[in-house]
């Protein structure tokens, strides 16, 4: 699998608010305490958290990034524009 967003794409995305589900498989922008603003997939949930992974080879893997917490989430991706026009982003499968 590839990334989910390239250089020079951009995202439509929506505002996640506390009360929004996370489920796994989102694709999420998340203000991580240590790494910055990211675009992960939520691999896993638990309470308050949230267990991120990237689909890139080159992606930390999900024990690097940690837990975070649920506030850090800021957005949910939903459409990619590219060079190749717009697509709907779908949920990221765990392979």
């Amino acid at each position: 699998m590839g990334s989910i967003i390239k250089d020079g794409d951009y995202a439509l995305t929506k505002l996640v608010s506390t009360r929004d589900k996370l489920n796994t498989g989102d694709v999420l922008q998340v203000d991580h305490p240590n790494f910055g603003m990211i675009v992960k997939f939520v691999r896993k949930t638990k309470n308050e958290k949230v267990l991120l992974s990237g689909t890139s080879v080159f992606s930390t893997v999900p024990m690097t990034i940690g837990w975070v917490h649920r506030s850090k989430v800021i957005s949910r991706l939903l459409i990619k524009i590219s060079g190749n026009g717009m697509s709907s982003i779908k949920r990221c499968s765990q392979g």
